[in-house]
Parts: structure tokens; C-alpha cells; sequence
């Protein structure tokens, strides 16, 4: 018999780390070996993405940007500690006071004041210098036991890109997930748009097809009494499918073919509340439009100054999360495919620039996923701010759902039958993580090689129909403090 192959890669990843994280002239990290160098490698590479690095990997990477030189010591080993995670599901009153005293220093790094005069090495070490400054404060909250902050982007060429969209744009628009606004909302980025003066915010509450209008409302009453005067509820998901539908009704008239009966979309609409009245295309096109007023006030940055269009035409940012539907929201407004979609960060990789009409250009950043605060490690598996492949610890992210959706809901959806409560518990209490998840795996066929029910598949699965909005919960505005029905508008589709 063949000896078995290892497959150990603790030691080469010891390896390629003390070769390949070695500073360029220009800071950044590149590989020992400078023969056969693709350049365009190179630049994607620096480009990437970073929302987790391991201690090693964001000790390296700070050592570079401060410009500093560690030298080894043999043989003197310190043992640190770190906290372990707790099966929780709801913060503390400690950990909620906590966030609150803590939420303004949430900020975002901001680029050092320039001009013309300014050389690209002079702008690129005061940009370094302060977006380590930036990282060191994030360090300070993150060394708090009572915070849980998000994993949040850690790569400076990708914050750059903000800057550069920011400082061209007259509008920037923040997407925003609708089941959860505040988690994907920056307010921040508010603050860094609107220190300009000049320029203005605009909130897009996408996938607010999944909300049902009360949910709409309660949202609409938050934004308007927390002074957002711009804001509109959008999806584009539900415009999409319209563009496929006449696409696809446009082909079959080149044919000469019978055309289906196409019936209306209808959605749940409040005709007496404008506020909450879900944007069409045309709709979003004109209400972007009614900014250009802005052309002649704007002032121009360095950076301006070599745009031929910025004054004549409305330069428009868009701006959010990966998975919020930003790529989405720009092929419809585009009417095509023009920017590729995706649900982890890096898949843009420099902010580009699209003609959208004679009125406007669009500016797409990069997917940038913003510090925040959260309760537990799983409700970022929940939000998607963690990888649902990668988890090792499935139970208190599924045991979330299992808390914010209906017993009946979970049933008819999914077409199993949960565990009835025992006689002696609450008969009214929620189903378990583990009564879930045997459930749907023995339903699906789902037996790992002991005859067991396969949990973790399950898990995955039903995580991921909650992130695609499959399984729909809404959370409530801070400003609802009694019931609140979080069920989205189908349930489970």
C-alpha cells in the first residue's frame, strides 16, 4: 500500500507568508521574486479584497504601512488569550449600552486634504499615515469584550476607490438591503458626503418588494423622524424581471410568434401614502434626474478638473455592500448587463464610470462592506457578512431563524412537519435548530455514511434561502417597541 499522502499546509503557509509579505516601494505586497512579475496580476492582486485577516496576516500588513522593520527573536514565545465566542442569541443590556456610547466612532477613513500642488508620493503617505491612524482606532473598539464589530474591508486601494467616487459624484447613493436598512446604512458616509457642502445623499432601500406596506411604513416613519430627507424604496429584482419579460416578448414579435397573455405585476401598494410606493425604472431615472440642479454648484476638486462631463452632466455614485443589489440596480438602470454580480466583496475591481443618458453618469465603487456592530457571530452569518461555506458553527445561526419565523410558516414552506413541543414545555415556544434541521434533511434524503441526518447540509441550505430572501424576515426600526410582525411579504417563495 502507498504511503499516505500528507496533506498538511501549516508549514507552507508559514513559508509563502515570510516570503511573499514583503513591502514594494510604494507599500504595497508583493512577492520575493521579481523575475517573470505579471503586472496585471500584480494589480488585481493589490486590489483584493481583505474583510478577515488572521492576526499574522494584519500584524504584516500594518508593519508595511507604517513603513516599519521587525525583526525576529527565537525562542521568545508569548502565549496570548483571546476571548472564546458564546452561544448567544440577543445582546445584553451592557453590550446594547455599549454600542450606543460607541456607535459615532464608527467613522470611515477620509482622505487627506489635497490640491494641485500636491505629488502622488506626498498624497499616497498621508493616505497611509491616516488610514493606519484609522485601523488603530478600529483596534481600540474591537479590544472591547461588550462589542461585536463586523468584519469590515482593510485593503486601502479599496478605499480609495470611495474617495475617488465621492469626490466625483454630486449624488452619492448608499443601497441598502430592506430587511435590515441600518445594518447596511453608514452614517458616516452621510457625514463624509454632506462635509462637501454641496453634495447630496440618497438612501435606496432595495428588495423592498420582500416588505409588506405596514413594514414599508414603520421604515418610512423612522427615516422621516431621523431627518433622512431623501430616501426611496426600490427593487431591482422585481425590474429586472420586467426587462426579461419584454426582452423575451420583443424576440417572439421579430418571430412573428403568438405572444402569451402577459399578466399585470401587481404589487401591494398604499395609494394613499406616496412615501412608501415602490420606484419603477422610469421612476428611479427621474427622480435621479431632479438632482441636476446641482451641476452649477458644485465645486470642483483636483480631481474634477481633468472631467470633461462634470459639469454638463449629473455625476451619480453608487455606492453599498456586496450583497445588497447594487450591481443589480445598475443593469437595470443601464438596461443591460454592464457591471458583473456578486456576493462577496472584490468582484468590482476599480470604480468605473457608465453613460447612462445625456443627463447622467453613473459611478459604481467597488462592493465595500462598512465597521458595524452587531449582536452575536450569527446574526453575521444570518446578514451574509460571513461566508456560509466556511462556518464551522451552523446551530445558533439557524437557531436565529427558527426565533424570528412562525412554527407554520417554517412547515408549509418547506412542506415538513416539526417536532411538537413535549407536554411539560411551552407550547407556543419555538422550534429548535435541531428539530429544523433533522426535519428538512430527512425530508430532502440528506444521511451522512451513519445514517444520520445530515445537519450541516441543511443548515447551509436553509441559511442561504434566508440571505436570498427566500425565507423573508424584516427587522423593526429602533423606534418600534412593542410586537412586531418581521414576516416579509411571501413567507417563504
Amino acid at each position: 500500500m502507498p504511503p499516505k499522502k500528507l496533506t498538511g499546509q501549516l508549514g507552507r503557509s508559514i513559508l509563502n507568508a515570510r516570503t511573499s509579505l514583503r513591502p514594494t516601494a510604494d507599500g504595497s505586497l508583493s512577492a520575493v521574486h521579481t523575475t517573470d512579475i505579471d503586472e496585471k496580476a500584480e494589480k488585481a492582486k493589490k486590489m483584493q479584497s481583505a474583510t478577515q485577516m488572521t492576526d499574522f496576516e494584519q500584524f504584516a500588513y500594518n508593519a508595511i504601512m507604517a513603513e516599519r522593520d521587525f525583526t525576529a527573536e527565537k525562542e521568545n514565545a508569548v502565549v496570548l488569550q483571546t476571548t472564546s465566542f458564546m452561544a448567544k442569541l440577543e445582546p445584553t443590556i451592557e453590550e446594547i449600552e455599549a454600542q450606543e456610547q460607541n456607535w459615532n466612532n464608527l467613522v470611515i477613513p477620509r482622505r487627506p486634504k489635497w490640491n494641485a500642488e500636491t505629488t502622488a508620493e506626498e498624497l499616497h503617505q498621508k493616505e497611509r499615515e491616516s488610514f493606519l491612524e484609522w485601523r488603530r482606532k478600529l483596534a481600540e473598539l474591537e479590544m472591547n469584550e461588550k462589542l461585536v464589530m463586523t468584519p469590515f474591508e482593510k485593503n486601502i486601494e479599496v478605499w480609495r476607490q470611495l474617495w475617488r467616487v465621492v469626490e466625483r459624484s454630486h449624488v452619492v447613493v448608499q443601497i441598502v438591503d430592506g430587511r435590515n436598512p441600518l445594518l447596511f446604512r453608514s452614517l458616516d458616509l452621510e457625514a463624509y458626503v454632506a462635509s462637501s457642502g454641496t453634495k447630496k445623499n440618497i438612501l435606496l432601500v432595495n428588495k423592498a418588494d420582500l416588505l409588506t406596506v405596514e413594514q414599508r411604513t414603520a421604515w418610512a416613519d423612522f427615516f422621516d423622524e431621523s431627518n433622512v430627507k431623501n430616501y426611496a424604496f426600490w427593487s431591482a429584482n422585481r425590474e429586472q424581471k420586467k426587462l426579461n419579460e419584454q426582452k423575451a416578448r420583443e424576440h417572439l414579435e421579430s418571430l412573428g410568434e403568438a405572444l402569451p397573455e402577459q399578466e399585470p405585476v401587481r404589487d401591494e401598494q398604499d395609494e394613499g401614502d406616496s412615501r412608501v410606493t415602490l420606484l419603477n425604472r422610469d421612476d428611479l431615472l427621474d427622480y435621479l434626474a431632479s438632482f441636476t440642479d446641482l451641476l452649477g454648484d458644485a465645486p470642483a476638486t483636483p480631481s474634477d478638473i481633468s472631467s470633461v462631463n462634470y459639469h454638463t452632466k449629473l455625476q451619480v455614485g453608487m455606492v453599498g455592500y456586496p450583497n445588497v443589489g447594487k450591481s443589480s440596480t445598475i443593469n437595470v438602470l443601464m438596461a443591460s448587463k454592464k457591471v458583473a454580480v456578486a456576493a462577496t466583496p472584490g468582484k468590482t475591481k476599480h470604480f468605473q464610470t457608465l453613460e447612462l443618458d445625456d443627463r447622467m453618469t453613473l459611478c459604481d465603487c467597488p462592493g465595500l462592506v462598512f465597521p458595524t456592530f452587531l449582536a452575536t457571530r450569527a446574526h453575521m452569518i444570518a446578514n451574509g457578512l460571513l461566508s456560509i461555506d466556511n462556518m464551522t458553527e451552523f446551530r445558533q445561526p439557524v437557531s436565529l431563524i427558527c426565533r424570528r419565523i412562525p412554527r407554520n410558516i417554517l412547515e408549509t414552506g418547506y412542506g415538513i412537519i416539526l417536532p411538537p413541543p413535549k407536554p411539560e414545555e411551552d407550547q407556543n415556544r419555538d422550534p429548535t435548530a435541531d428539530e429544523l434541521l433533522a426535519s428538512y434533511a430527512f425530508q430532502r434524503g440528506f444521511m451522512t455514511v451513519h445514517g444520520q441526518p445530515d445537519e450541516s447540509r441543511a443548515a447551509r441550505i436553509i441559511l442561504k434561502d434566508y440571505c436570498n430572501g427566500k425565507i423573508c424576515y424584516v427587522c423593526p426600526p429602533p423606534t418600534v417597541k412593542g410586537e412586531w410582525n418581521g414576516v416579509g411579504r411571501h413567507g417563504i417563495r
